[in-house]
């Protein structure tokens, strides 16, 4: 039976030429339990499409509505829908998403009963595209999962209810896009979203809602399952790009501060807090540092191997024992957890995904003026 109707709800939907992933989204969006007061897909193809067939095919299931946006942008796209709906809440999430049937029920929940939370995010689960190695990589790691898998020590995630904020800019807490919601109000009263990133513009945007004094809720039973596409080149270069605009997003909001951060693991009522700032002061310059094994390991083996060329045999040894303990201290978690045929092919993904993150921080924060070494892929909250 139809949930009875306390609120309005404006779905918002950013496309690019994938109208097959499109239509599995908004068969499952027709599905749920609080059906939407309307649907806005905005397509960032400026070719011409005929939308006929989609409006055919929910007609009478979805007030659905399409868009165009002619510039190639995801914060564009979604702002252009959000501008457009009428409704009191906008929930945003991607054409390559499926969703649980109570999904939009449990999203919108929290906000009925509390007036201070202006954002509200769920979880998001890894499916396989396909039943490659890459695909089956991301399943069995939940790359994409926001929540917290109990007795894990190095997953990520939030605890849920009302979200907890850090003190240190890089472990800011924040919702993706992919599944999100917001008031309309704190969506117009802080701007949307910033145009000039091409990436980490959710995060950016849960900082300024948080500034301006709304509260994050977590609901981890508003299930999104992700299904996109995945090759070997376009995962590096996405996991790139996060770490890219990192950088960006610590020059806007925390311009004039070092924070310098280590890896560990602790409980707190059953929930994992990774990442432990250690020191932030202010200072004529930029940096976000994170001591972690995953870094000490390179940086042993790259000592390593200049003090051997520069016949500092001594120092070479120390550094290459280092880099063995450090080398075990960053596998032995992945190994224990894996166990599983394709193992040294899933450490070599791990691998070089933590690199291509890394690397992408460090040069996007070189480009703002700044040092930027963050966290790992798999330890970044």
């Amino acid at each position: 039976m139809p949930m009875e109707r306390i609120i309005s709800v404006a779905v918002v939907i950013p496309t690019l030429k994938r109208y097959g992933l499109l239509k599995e989204s908004l068969d499952s969006i027709s599905s749920q339990s609080y059906i939407p007061d309307e649907v806005i897909v905005v397509d960032n193809c400026v070719d011409k499409y005929s939308y006929d067939p989609f409006i055919g095919r929910f007609s009478g299931k979805l007030n659905l509505r399409f868009l165009q946006q002619p510039k190639e942008s995801i914060p564009c796209a979604r702002n252009q829908g959000a501008e457009a709906a009428k409704s009191d809440i906008l929930i945003f999430t991607d054409d390559d998403c499926l969703f649980d049937k109570e999904w939009i029920k449990n999203l919108i929940a929290p906000f009925l009963g509390d007036p201070e939370i202006g954002i509200t995010g769920g979880e998001i689960l890894t499916e396989a595209y396909s039943n490659s190695l890459v695909d089956n990589y991301f399943v069995d790691m939940k790359m994409s999962r926001v929540g917290i898998i109990n007795g894990s020590k190095w997953k990520r995630g939030y605890a849920p209810g009302k979200i907890t904020i850090n003190r240190g800019f890089a472990i800011h807490p924040f919702f993706t896009g992919a599944n999100m919601a917001v008031r309309r109000e704190v969506f117009r009263a802080i701007g949307g979203f910033d145009a000039d990133f091409r990436s980490n513009e959710d995060l950016e945007f849960c900082i300024r809602a948080v500034k301006n004094g709304w509260k994050l809720y977590f609901e981890p039973k508003a299930i999104v399952t992700h299904k996109p596409p995945r090759g070997l080149k376009q995962i590096f270069c996405s996991w790139f790009n996060y770490g890219f605009f990192h950088g960006p997003l610590f020059r806007k909001h925390n311009n004039g501060k070092i924070e310098i951060y280590i890896y560990k693991s602790w409980k707190i009522n059953s929930a994992v807090y990774p990442n432990f700032l250690i020191f932030m002061a202010k200072a004529p310059f930029n940096a976000a540092i994170f001591i972690n094994s995953f870094h000490l390991m390179n940086m042993s083996l790259f000592l390593a191997i200049i003090s051997g060329i520069m016949s500092y045999n001594e120092l070479s040894w120390i550094c290459l024992s280092l880099f063995f303990i450090f080398g075990l201290r960053y596998l032995w978690p992945r190994i224990i957890t894996l166990r599983r045929p394709g193992l040294f092919f899933y450490l070599g993904i791990n691998y070089l995904l933590n690199l291509s993150y890394t690397l992408g921080t460090f040069i996007g924060g070189l480009k703002n003026g700044m040092l930027y070494i963050e966290a790992t892929v798999d330890e970044a909250r």
